[in-house]
């Protein structure tokens, strides 16, 4: 056997002789030449293996050193900060669908051609920010560097410099170029222009061809704001304002760039990490220049018009490239976490659900708020006296005040364990009185000390939303003796009408995945022998108010060929009103990409953590991730979820079971009982986000429970480390798919085992 081995050199030589000898003891009872081709046969299998392991060894070996000389790549500017600075106003100008086209967009093209560019052009030694509208339409203009340039020289004679700022000097470089403003213009050319906040286009938006302001400028700006204008949604989820992710994002442009220059005529297609600081890079377009120049010998021009993703088209196989060029550069994959395609936000692409609030107190509802903390800095009467600290809830409108707890001293910090019943609701215009009492004499008479007022609304601008939250409060007060300063902590949640409902299950069938989620459209049966990656299976189930009427219909649906499960849920006329997708590493970083995982949205797979992103008609409403936390000794473990309210920027968390054994998956104060399937939910426009996210914590659990070994659709699923949540019997477990075959963590890890 030794003459048929190629000369190889080291221990993968002494292995294969070792392997080519086994393979002849193994086939020994076989004729002679029958087991030498065999033999040979395996030896070339392992290696080509081994070739290919040693290839992709030297690969990432002189990938490390490609990306340090990429790390090397300088800029004129901090990209970090400046990437936080370009987000701030993308996020602003999202608030305001009028700018993306009709009338308020051509206002906007207007100032910025007619009054911004000849004004910032006279005090090019200042520095100058504009109003949002027309920072906005320069943002746009600057993306294409070669042609900002080209207009500019033709139209002011020089190109126009701008910088990204921080907020704070951002407002300072607005009130400068809010002078300069005034002094040129006067009062019939307003600075600051009203722009309606959140207002979606309306017919009276749109402008007449004949009353369309014509520019002068040769690019086309109102093109680029229709494409721009899409690019925030791709890069709006939290992990792209962590520092250490933007870091990451900073060395992918760097690689992207030495990309460039070893493939001069190549068109490379960036990710959205990447292009992120791209952009921001070009909106310094003075330095942008000089940057690329130094780097690439050229200015990089920014070319965005090329959009579409159809198979075979310019920017499918130039990404496939791209990718193949980087693997190869690098030695690791293009794709990155958290860095992918979105695809379009769901903004103005579902109905807005709406309440009927005749029947509901329409006067701001109470809050309840707790007292957990109450401390004085110094005794305000000599260590030795006797004194209390009294709370009061002073009633609206009223000198009446109701007693809410006595704390007596000498004690300086009175902590839960004596605020037992300092729990109490609140209006709106009423206050919290604190006040200081001396005892003395034989009678004990009480003398006031001083009093401090806590006004409500000082306590209301802490809630947020319907959730628990917390405020603390530091207040200084004279005394007669003496300086001091009082501290109280506590929590302030919203006291809201809630609705219940029951839920009556729906069967789950084999069914065609619907091209759209139009309830009017009939499913349709899957067909044996039909493309099977079409196929799911779906169950559409109703939620019924105390009366038996059907108010919601919520929708799930899993698809195991494309790994992917949806809750959708539709109002009593059957509209799709909120929308639950899963979503994966494409969209969302690993737990090591961020710098805190507490607060930034991320999902470790290696967990077998899953996710999905709740969206309606304004966009992105919440990401909900969760995953299975197995017991001490394979005994009882839970789910646990993080949920992230995009619209808040907080987290909230959720378990199964949750405390003292609780079958109820909890969002805020709402709540879906895990068991019986029944709801009680926060009455309010947001009602079918909390069902939606209550749903999605249900299809989570299906999705991360672990299974019986060798389980199939329809057998029981409670294993012993599984029975306290009864599986078996759960309500919302059958309506979301327990006991049919979902692309749950057991149906993945066992395609695994069956490709290997």
């Amino acid at each position: 056997m030794a003459t048929d081995q190629p000369n190889m050199h080291g221990d993968a030589a002494s292995f294969l002789t070792q392997l080519d000898r086994a393979l002849m003891d193994h086939h020994a009872v076989k004729p002679d030449v029958q087991c030498r081709h065999e033999g040979i046969s395996s030896w070339g299998n392992l290696e080509q293996r081994i070739m290919e392991e040693q290839q992709n060894n030297l690969q990432k070996s002189s990938g490390k050193v490609a990306i340090e000389e990429a790390g090397k790549l300088q800029f004129s500017v901090n990209l970090v900060d400046a990437v936080l600075y370009h987000l701030d106003i993308l996020s602003r100008v999202d608030q305001y669908p009028c700018l993306r086209q009709g009338k308020h967009l051509d206002e906007a093209l207007r100032r910025y051609e007619k009054l911004w560019l000849p004004l910032v052009a006279e005090h090019k030694d200042k520095l100058l920010a504009a109003p949002l509208d027309i920072e906005w339409v320069w943002h746009c203009h600057i993306l294409s560097p070669l042609a900002y340039k080209r207009d500019c020289d033709m139209y002011v004679g020089e190109i126009v410099n701008h910088h990204l700022l921080s907020r704070e000097d951002r407002k300072k470089a607005k009130e400068v170029s809010r002078e300069l403003w005034q002094e040129k213009y006067g009062e019939k050319e307003p600075f600051q222009i009203h722009l309606p906040v959140g207002k979606e286009l309306q017919e009276d938006d749109t402008i007449d061809d004949g009353r369309k302001f014509t520019p002068q400028l040769k690019y086309d700006i109102r093109a680029a704001v229709g494409r721009q204008y899409l690019f925030y949604y791709n890069v709006s989820l939290p992990h792209y304002r962590d520092r250490q992710f933007i870091a990451r994002c900073v060395l992918r442009y760097q690689q992207f760039l030495y990309m460039m220059k070893k493939h001069r005529k190549t068109f490379l297609v960036p990710c959205y990490d990447n292009d992120l600081v791209w952009h921001t890079h070009q909106l310094f377009p003075l330095t942008y220049r000089q940057d690329t120049e130094r780097i690439l010998g050229r200015v990089l021009n920014h070319d965005d018009s090329t959009d579409d993703r159809s198979p075979g088209s310019v920017l499918t196989t130039s990404y496939a490239n791209t990718c193949k060029l980087w693997k190869e550069t690098f030695g690791e994959n293009y794709s990155s976490p958290g860095a992918m395609y979105r695809g379009p936000s769901s903004r103005g692409t579902m109905s807005d659900f709406t309440i009927d609030t005749s029947d509901v107190d329409a006067e701001d509802p109470p809050i309840s708020v707790s007292i957990h903390c109450v401390a004085l800095q110094t005794n305000p009467a000599g260590y030795k006296a006797k004194f209390s600290v009294l709370l009061y809830r002073v009633i609206a409108g009223t000198s009446e005040r109701k007693l809410i707890v006595e704390l007596k001293g000498p004690y300086l910090v009175w902590a839960e364990e004596y605020l037992k019943k300092a729990t109490f609701n609140m209006q709106r215009g009423d206050a919290l009185d604190v006040v200081m009492v001396r005892k003395s004499g034989l009678l004990g008479r009480k003398a006031e000390v001083t009093c401090v007022t806590i006004e409500s609304a000082a306590i209301f601008k802490h809630l947020v939303y319907r959730y628990q939250s917390n405020f603390s409060k530091e207040i200084p007060f004279q005394s007669e003796e003496s300086e001091n300063k009082l501290y109280v902590d506590g929590g302030v949640k919203a006291i809201t009408v809630t609705q219940d409902f029951s839920l009556e299950v729906g069967e789950f069938g084999e069914y065609k995945e619907p091209a759209n989620f139009d309830l009017q459209e009939p499913l349709q049966k899957w067909k044996e022998g039909a493309d099977k990656c079409c196929a799911s299976s779906i169950a559409t189930h109703r939620l019924l108010d105390l009366s038996g009427q059907a108010i919601f219909k919520v929708r799930v649906n899993h698809n195991v060929n494309h790994i992917r499960s949806s809750v959708q849920v539709y109002d009593r006329e059957n509209r799709l009103v909120t929308l639950a997708n899963s979503i994966d590493s494409t969209h969302l970083p690993l737990p090591g990409q961020v710098s805190n995982i507490g607060r930034d949205v991320c999902l470790s797979p290696v967990s077998g953590e899953r996710a999905f992103l709740i969206k309606d008609n304004k966009g992105d409403w919440g990401v909900i991730g969760g995953r299975w936390v197995p017991g001490q000794d394979k005994g009882e473990g839970s789910l646990t979820f993080r949920i992230y309210l995009c619209r808040e920027e907080r987290c909230l968390y959720s378990s199964l079971p949750g405390e003292f054994r609780s079958l109820d998956l909890l969002v805020g104060n709402s709540s879906l009982n895990f068991k019986t399937g029944r709801v009680t939910a926060d009455f309010s426009s947001e009602v079918p986000q909390l069902l939606a996210a209550l749903f999605v914590l249900g299809t989570l659990t299906t999705l991360c429970v672990p299974r019986p070994d060798q389980w199939t659709p329809g057998q029981h699923v409670a294993t012993g480390a599984t029975n306290h949540l009864y599986l078996n019997s759960s309500a919302v477990g059958q309506a979301c798919g327990l006991q049919v075959q979902t692309p749950s963590n057991a149906y993945l890890s066992s395609k695994r085992a069956k490709q290997k």
